[in-house]
């Protein structure tokens, strides 16, 4: 009776403190480890957490046994690790690890040891998979005087090493302020899109055959009403990431079209460039939503030019070919923007409805002076024109990039040289002071600083 009992209880007990899938030591049991550290003063220790990146998509694309799977197959992997440390797993895509500290390089080691451990080609039942992982660490008691203060303060290394696409991250405490910063913009930007705390600027592009500016593109700002001016980085990411993004660029393009309105009965002939997400591309309905607004503000859809970048469409190449085939289909332009710095094959290429090729300004800051650069930047201009698209370089700061590009057959510049972005009001008063919307390439005045 007793020995029934007692493995009654230490079923439980194992149950208590390990997952029911994996049988990994669970949070709780974290939890208690790092806390019997704490007591016993041991002089420091290293806590790590990092994730499978891919599993929420496998889980949600593939289904729940694959999900399943996938976390026995990290579960096997770490386990075999386990002579070096103790692994726990916290949700189904992400675990920690819990080791006494060592010299800075040998923890590094041990952290690239278990990316690696995880990274790479896993074949499961029905499909073979390449994984990727992200980890962020702390240190008892340089960052943490808890259990939970540690695991918050790892939790937000990892978020910022996701962030930014870097393997790993130590804790710093300019990381805690920065994600409370986004929590705050994540629950007020909502109120920004639907208020009135966004603005558009405009950037001028001028035309290098007629030196005319006969285009703008469309940037977004934030307005904050404490905090000021908030750059695009920084809650561009955050709508992306929380659902917020089709409601931010509905905003974008229906007061694009509007300003433009407002010049066309100015007299001034321009088109507008309007930067899309990835996410936008994802979402089946996002050309008639976009359709829809052009009709509502009876703007001519020759005139409008969607930008996407070409990480955007590596993202889901097919969905976003299906959406830009439609939008180009009435009568809008496709840019491929930041051209040179993302995946786009030649094949792609060819394929894409793109009628314009936005060179990067990281090829174009020294195009007049860098070999390399030139090289660059000249066979994608010959690329282009044997593709048959129109040609933008951006990043213009001087007369002699201007001159060089101008020479060399580009078709548009845009660049502080010319204009910054600015709001429609001040660009509608730098218009006037020009000849027909004329720039004077020789000796141009910079009206707007």
């Amino acid at each position: 009776m007793n020995k029934a009992v007692n493995e009654r209880e230490a079923e439980l007990n194992f149950r208590a403190y390990h997952t029911d899938l994996t049988k990994m030591p669970n949070k709780r049991k974290l939890f208690d480890d790092i806390d019997y550290l704490i007591r016993k003063e041991c002089d420091g220790f290293l806590l790590i957490r990092f994730r499978v990146l891919e599993f929420e998509e496998l889980n949600f694309s593939l289904g729940l046994d694959i999900g399943e799977e996938l976390q026995l197959a990290a579960a096997n992997r770490l386990m075999a690790l386990e002579d070096e440390a103790q692994f726990y797993q916290l949700y189904p895509s992400e675990f920690a690890l819990l080791t006494a500290c060592n010299t800075v390089q040998a923890d590094e080691q041990s952290i690239n040891v278990i990316l690696q451990c995880l990274s790479g080609l896993v074949n499961l039942q029905r499909i073979s998979v390449t994984l990727h992982t992200a980890s962020g660490y702390c240190y008892y008691p340089k960052h943490g005087e808890n259990a939970r203060e540690l695991l918050h303060n790892a939790g937000i290394a990892l978020q910022q090493a996701m962030k930014l696409k870097v393997p790993s991250l130590e804790f710093a405490s300019s990381m805690a302020e920065s994600a409370l910063m986004r929590v705050r913009l994540t629950h007020e930007l909502t109120e920004a899109i639907e208020g009135d705390q966004l603005t558009l600027h405009f950037q001028p592009k001028l035309n290098l055959k007629t030196s005319r500016i006969d285009k703008v593109e469309a940037l977004v700002r934030w307005i904050h009403p404490e905090l000021g001016m908030i750059p695009p980085d920084e809650f561009i990411e955050i709508a992306e990431t929380t659902g917020q993004i089709d409601a931010l660029t509905d905003w974008v393009i229906k007061n694009a079209l509007n300003q433009l309105g407002i010049w066309k009965e100015l007299g001034f002939s321009l088109g507008v460039a309007i930067n899309v997400s990835a996410v936008n591309l994802k979402q089946k309905c996002f050309d008639s939503q976009v359709l829809n607004l052009i009709a509502q503000c009876g703007c001519d859809a020759s005139m409008i030019t969607i930008e996407v970048t070409e990480s955007a469409l590596a993202e889901d190449p097919e969905q976003a070919l299906l959406i830009l085939d439609r939008l180009s289909d009435c009568g809008l332009s496709i840019s491929i923007d930041d051209y040179g710095t993302g995946y786009s094959s030649l094949s792609q290429l060819k394929q894409l409805p793109a009628s314009e090729l936005k060179i990067d300004k990281a090829f174009i800051l020294n195009v007049a002076t860098d070999e390399h650069d030139k090289t660059i930047a000249r066979s994608t201009l010959r690329l282009a024109q044997q593709f048959g698209l129109r040609t933008v370089a951006e990043g213009i700061e001087d007369k002699a990039s201007l001159k060089w590009l101008t020479e060399n057959g580009c078709d548009y510049a845009q660049g502080y040289f010319i204009s910054r972005p600015q709001p429609a009001e001040q660009l509608t008063l730098w218009l006037n002071t020009l000849n027909e919307q004329s720039w004077p390439i020789e000796e141009p005045v910079n009206y707007l600083s």
